[in-house]
């Protein structure tokens, strides 16, 4: 896009206020927008039209950005929403950035926050709808683990795989 990862990583997974979206304006332009779009909306075109073609050539994971979205009528696509409780996201928020329970909560009510914000501004939908999804698992109840062998078994399950594959 012609700008450094520093500021690309500020709008990541991120969408300015409708309120600010209408003053905002790209103090220099980028390869995909010019000087007409936010640089949080240039960065959804483009992350959108690398998902597309990551999945031409090959099966892959993609968590986040609105692929579910982005991926909406494509044969192969398993649309899934991973959720765990509370305590749990803590704990691992915890343990992963070494942070007090007080500012791992806040760190993640701040993330579910933005990404509901940036989901809901791109697609129109509502963060973590079941209509949006196929399943919803909660990794609280059944482990990462057997997640992980669930969302496998239902990959390898569904018809046609075999032609998309090859």
């Amino acid at each position: 896009m012609g700008v450094d990862s520093f500021h690309l990583e500020q709008v990541d997974e991120k969408a300015l206020s409708r309120f600010l979206e209408s003053y905002w304006v790209p103090k220099r332009p980028n390869s995909v927008a010019g000087y007409g779009m936010a640089l949080n909306d240039g960065m959804f075109i483009v992350q959108s039209a690398i998902i597309k073609s990551l999945v031409k050539d090959r099966p892959c994971v993609i968590v986040g950005r609105c692929a579910d979205y982005v991926l909406r009528g494509h044969p192969a696509c398993l649309n899934i929403f991973i959720c765990a409780s509370m305590e749990d996201r803590v704990k691992r928020i915890m343990e992963r950035y070494e942070l007090g329970e007080r500012s791992a909560k806040e760190a993640i009510r701040e993330m579910d926050k933005s990404r509901r914000q940036y989901y809901e501004k791109y697609t129109d939908r509502k963060w973590g709808d079941r209509s949006a999804h196929q399943v919803i698992f909660n990794v609280s109840l059944l482990g990462m683990e057997n997640t992980v062998n669930a969302i496998r078994a239902m990959y390898l399950a569904m018809d046609g795989i075999d032609e998309v594959l090859e």
